[in-house]
């Protein structure tokens, strides 16, 4: 798959993507209850899905345990960045080219 390929993506494929390459987990336990979650489109999450439990009725982000955890961007951005930065352009160059801020 080309990174182009990941950008013509809704953002339920490539969370389903990023999750078959290992970079998001497959699934998740509900931290309250103990029950598999599912995987479910919700508009209202940043990145456009969340777990949810059936049982308890809880919601988690899809980020839990990820090296995406603790960041605050779109997952999409966030692979824009590493792909620059990958092929050893420039910090100003990612900043101009996707609208981020050096603190980002």
């Amino acid at each position: 798959m080309d990174f182009k390929d990941l950008l013509l993506m809704d953002p339920l494929q490539l969370i389903q993507y990023l999750m078959r390459i290992g970079l998001l987990l497959p699934n998740r336990t509900c931290p309250k209850c103990n029950r598999e979650m599912v995987l479910k489109k919700r508009a209202k999450y940043v990145d456009g899905a969340s777990w949810r439990c059936s049982s308890c009725r809880s919601f988690n982000t899809i980020r839990t345990g990820s090296f995406f955890e603790k960041l605050r961007l779109l997952i999409m951005l966030l692979l824009e960045i590493v792909e620059f930065w990958a092929k050893e352009r420039k910090q100003i160059d990612i900043e101009e080219s996707l609208h981020v801020s050096r603190p980002t």
